[in-house]
């Protein structure tokens, strides 16, 4: 999911952390947040 304050910065998470990190490999291969509607 992409900043909306930082553009090319991603939400990710490594180490039991979240982390906001610019785009690269690591973030292609690691990602793994989806957005879906929420529940009624």
């Amino acid at each position: 999911m992409e900043s909306y304050n930082y553009p090319g910065r991603y939400l990710r998470h490594r180490d039991l952390q979240l982390r906001l990190d610019p785009s690269g490999t690591a973030y292609r291969a690691s990602r793994s947040f989806v957005l879906v509607a929420p529940w009624t």
